[in-house]
């Protein structure tokens, strides 16, 4: 990786972190590590996005602390959970940089992890990057003979959800996240799908590293929304809207999904016809 040479020219970025009731430490770290690690001159802002916490500690204390960065960082308080889904389209609204980037509230990024996301971006807006990577299979022959070297960029059908970079009027133009979707569970696939559908395309950058703090257990609940099948019912809103007829195939895996009502899903497949997207088929 460090033989590669960045454009000096990049877009401009807006960090978006969304956290509800998140640790001090593993909140601000993430902030600190982004403005620390990161080419002044890229970062536009970064919102973050309070999905009604009601932790002392994110309140008084947390508006006192941010003015230090002199207006570089802007904190967005919901005024109801939210979930994660939704407060990421919030916090995408907030932003004017020309790519979003979204972190967990709980990572740190490495040294020289900003070129290697944007510069494909500005190569070509429809690109989605994410730099950690996620597969449950190795990378296939085609695309590994694809570049010459193992640290460029490859391609994905999916990513996992959690860090990524998107140009920010091509997320708007692809109607940020399903509004119907509630909380977190099956957006990533949702964006997945739609990008590659509508036009756009994911790379996985070997070279962009972000650490991740990953938790044994779900620290707090889903609100008025617990007990729900919220999960599922985001899946079948995904499955209905993108997968066509291979939705039998999630079926047999899941024949008691059939079962969950997914909503009105009418705005979804309007939205799929009006940017011409390709079939699940293609």
């Amino acid at each position: 990786c460090k033989h590669w040479n960045y454009p000096e020219v990049l877009p401009t970025v807006s960090v978006v972190i969304v956290f509800h009731n998140e640790g001090w430490t593993p909140l601000l770290r993430t902030v600190h590590s982004v403005l620390l690690r990161s080419p002044a001159q890229l970062i536009k802002e970064i919102v973050m996005v309070d999905d009604y916490s009601d932790k002392e500690h994110l309140k008084e204390k947390l508006d006192k602390y941010i003015k230090r960065f002199n207006g570089k960082v802007e904190l967005v308080r919901t005024d109801d959970r939210e979930g994660l889904i939704r407060a990421r389209t919030i916090g995408a609204k907030h932003s004017t940089g020309d790519v979003v980037i979204f972190l967990d509230a709980h990572c740190e990024v490495n040294v020289n992890w900003l070129p290697p996301l944007l510069a494909p971006i500005k190569h070509n807006s429809g690109i989605f990057e994410w730099g950690l990577l996620y597969k449950e299979t190795g990378i296939s022959a085609a695309e590994r003979n694809r570049r010459p070297h193992n640290s460029m960029p490859f391609r994905s059908p999916t990513h996992a959800g959690g860090l990524f970079a998107i140009d920010r009027l091509w997320f708007q133009e692809l109607g940020y996240y399903d509004e119907g979707l509630q909380i977190w569970g099956g957006e990533q696939y949702e964006l997945s799908f739609k990008i590659w559908q509508c036009g756009g395309g994911i790379l996985f950058v070997p070279c962009s590293h972000v650490g991740h703090v990953y938790r044994s257990h779900m620290p707090y609940s889903f609100g008025k929304l617990s007990g729900k099948p919220i999960i599922a019912t985001n899946m079948l809103r995904v499955i209905r809207t993108w997968m066509d007829e291979y939705a039998e195939y999630y079926f047999i895996r899941e024949p008691q999904a059939q079962r969950v009502d997914p909503g009105d899903i009418s705005a979804q497949l309007a939205l799929k016809e009006r940017l011409h997207c390709k079939p699940f088929k293609w």
